[in-house]
């Protein structure tokens, strides 16, 4: 999930280029990084929305010393 979070940065390196590769490698392989755990994220969302996975947080006491 957090490699989902850097799609963007995968795709500005798509756009900017590469001197040690082709591009065609390149590119692709930038455009899976950013695709493929994209993906995998919807995918959990989707399954924790359709099984209504909720998590509730209860705090007993609290006390500021």
């Amino acid at each position: 999930m957090v490699l989902s979070s850097l799609s963007p940065l995968f795709i500005l390196l798509a756009v900017r280029g590469n001197s040690l590769f082709p591009d065609i490698y390149f590119i692709g392989a930038c455009v899976l990084m950013a695709i493929i755990p994209t993906i995998f994220l919807y995918g959990r969302i989707h399954m924790a929305q359709r099984e209504k996975d909720k998590r509730e947080l209860t705090i007993g006491a609290s006390d500021d010393h």
